[in-house]
């Protein structure tokens, strides 16, 4: 039987005001939503294309999925509490179904532990806003080999 593998790619939101409401409330700045494309464009320059774009249901995070939607609009969209700041990496597994490629937006921590609940053996710690990796992940164990790191953004 032939491994299936994922093209995952993980996305920490765009820079965000540092003030709201709530934390759940900070949108993204001008400047946020400017990186944010910029790096969509240069995951589509590199032959990126999700066919589903799974986000925390935080506001900066929405914004950032939407903006990425617009580069990649025939990609299904979904919020998931799963990616938000403190959930459990463990349940990563359960967000990937049938797809082939996937975008995950979300935050710090939990951006820099799924690489590394992932792919153990990297030294990636940190994301600089709208810093991204690209992750080909095993569905058979969920083991990922990272193909691009960008994770110190633009």
């Amino acid at each position: 039987m032939a491994s299936r593998s994922l093209d995952l790619v993980i996305l920490r939101h765009g820079e965000a005001e540092p003030y709201a409401g709530s934390d759940a409330q900070r949108e993204l700045t001008l400047r946020g939503k400017s990186e944010t494309r910029t790096q969509a464009e240069k995951l589509l320059a590199i032959d990126f294309e999700p066919e589903e774009i799974i986000h925390s249901p935080f506001t900066r995070t929405c914004q950032t999925a939407d903006i990425c939607h617009e580069v990649f609009p025939a990609a299904a969209i979904k919020s998931h509490s799963g990616l938000m700041h403190s959930a459990d990496v463990n349940q990563i597994p359960y967000l990937l179904n049938q797809q082939k490629s996937v975008l995950m937006v979300s935050h710090m921590p939990l951006v820099a532990r799924i690489v590394n609940f992932l792919c153990p053996s990297t030294d990636i710690y940190g994301f600089s806003v709208s810093g991204f990796v690209r992750i080909t992940v095993s569905l058979d164990d969920y083991t990922g080999t990272v193909m691009h790191d960008a994770t110190r953004g633009i």
